[in-house]
Order: structure tokens, then C-alpha cells, then sequence
């Protein structure tokens, strides 16, 4: 019976990761980002411990998910680019959502380290992944990230044209929280364009679906983009604006401009 007690615990390892997994995921779009870290942590090592080692891949994005939103954008990459390689070697075929995060996260690392050739190389895999699925989920991430990379390149237009793109994969596949964060890194390119009536519109509607679903982090970055539109210079006695109190609450707090620049 020592095989069949094997399997068994197998399985309930299985189950049980399955599920710290989707705890991590939630820890990370509440953003505690340092909880979600020790969760992973804890993940990894019991994938390790029960030899469930092909279970590890589903701590590998929320890992990385948390190091690109603290700003360390090369760990995210090195992490992401050694996970994509090895399911590459195995033979891993058509991505579900899960794994194909694994693409999107790897480009935005590259993105934000200003790799974009290598940005765009990882984009066409993507996109070959999310047609072989026929997933307009996968669809809406493969536009939104397309767009994040001309937007990178300086062509904020062509940009807003493939985020209009993935909000409509978004509406014919509603993931409200992957529609939310469409729609702030649209209303930011908008607001880059200058196109702020249109920005703010579309930053509303992302803290309309984000706020409810407690995604601190995105709702507080929405909040931080709809501040900057329409400012004017300001003249003596007006006092700051939101986003200049917000960096001199930061400045006071002793924190350098690189952690100013990575908390904005």
C-alpha cells in the first residue's frame, strides 16, 4: 500500500498548492506584496518537499509579479526567462492563462529594463500562444502588452489603438480584474498623449472595477495618473497638488529618487 499512500499524498499536495497559489495571487492584487512573498516562499518549498516539482511553475509568476512591482524588473526577467526556457524544453505546447502570464509578466520585465527588441521577441510567442488557444482572454493580454511596447517605442497612438483592442477581447471574455488593468495603462498612455478627457474617463472606469475587488496597488496608481491630469503651474499660495504632496511626503520620508520614482 506504500504506493497507493504515495499517490494519495501526491494528490492532497497537489490540492494544497493549488490552493496556496490562489491565496498568493489574491495576497498580491490586495497588495502585501511582502506577505505574498513569504506565501511563495512557503509554496516553493513544500512543491520541494513533496517532489510535486512540476507544481513550482505556479509560484514562478506570482513571484515575479511581486518583484516587478517593487521595481526589480531584472529579477522578474531572470526569474520568468528560466521558467519559460525549461517548459519550452519540455515540449510545452498551447498556454492556458496561467502559464502564458508567464510571457506577458517576461515582457513588461523587459519592457521596464529597456530590452525592447527582446520585449517584442517574447510578444510574438505570445501572440502565437494565445491564437493556437483561441482564448480572447489571452487575446486582451497579448493587445494590452503590444500596446505597453509602443507605448515604450514612443508610439502612444498606436498604442491606444491595440489597448482598445484588448478591452474589447476583455468585454467578450469579462476577467475584471485583467479589464482594470487595461484600462489604467490605457488611461496613462492617454494622458501621455495628451488626450485627457479621454484619460480621465478611462482611469474612473478602472478604479470603478478595481477598487471593489480591493486591488490597493492598481487603485492607488489610477488615483496617482488621474491627479497629474489638467495640472497647471501653480502660482504662490495655491499650495501643492496631490501628485507633488505625494512626492514630498516621499522626499520626507528619506526615501531616495530611485524609490520615489519606483512608489509613483
Amino acid at each position: 500500500h506504500r504506493q497507493s499512500a504515495r499517490e494519495a499524498l501526491g494528490e492532497f499536495a497537489e490540492g494544497v498548492l493549488h490552493l496556496v497559489a490562489v491565496d498568493v495571487l489574491f495576497t498580491i492584487q490586495d497588495g502585501d506584496l511582502e506577505l505574498a512573498r513569504a506565501t511563495t516562499e512557503e509554496g516553493l518549498s513544500l512543491a520541494e518537499r513533496t517532489g510535486a516539482v512540476s507544481q513550482t511553475s505556479r509560484f514562478i509568476t506570482p513571484f515575479a509579479a511581486g518583484d516587478l512591482l517593487s521595481g526589480q524588473a531584472e529579477s522578474a526577467h531572470a526569474r520568468l526567462q528560466e521558467q519559460r526556457e525549461w517548459l519550452q524544453s519540455v515540449g510545452f505546447g498551447s498556454a492556458g492563462y496561467g502559464k502564458a502570464q508567464l510571457w506577458s509578466l517576461d515582457a513588461e520585465a523587459l519592457i521596464a529594463l529597456g530590452r525592447l527588441e527582446e520585449a517584442a521577441d517574447v510578444l510574438t510567442e505570445l501572440a502565437s500562444r494565445a491564437e493556437a488557444c483561441n482564448s480572447d482572454n489571452l487575446r486582451a493580454i497579448t493587445s494590452r502588452t503590444e500596446g505597453l511596447l509602443l507605448a515604450a517605442s514612443g508610439e502612444l497612438f498606436a498604442a491606444i489603438e491595440a489597448m482598445d483592442e484588448a478591452v474589447e477581447a476583455h468585454l467578450r471574455c469579462p476577467r475584471p480584474f485583467e479589464h482594470g488593468i487595461t484600462l489604467l495603462e490605457k488611461g496613462s498612455i492617454q494622458r501621455r498623449a495628451k488626450r485627457k478627457a479621454l484619460a480621465k474617463r478611462t482611469l474612473e472606469q478602472a478604479v470603478e472595477i478595481l477598487e471593489p475587488l480591493g486591488a490597493q496597488i492598481w487603485v492607488a496608481r489610477a488615483r496617482d495618473e488621474l491627479s497629474r491630469i489638467g495640472l497647471r503651474r501653480s502660482k504662490a499660495g495655491d499650495g501643492l497638488t496631490p501628485a507633488q504632496s505625494r512626492v514630498a511626503e516621499l522626499v520626507l520620508s528619506g526615501c531616495t529618487n530611485g524609490e520615489i520614482a519606483r512608489e509613483l
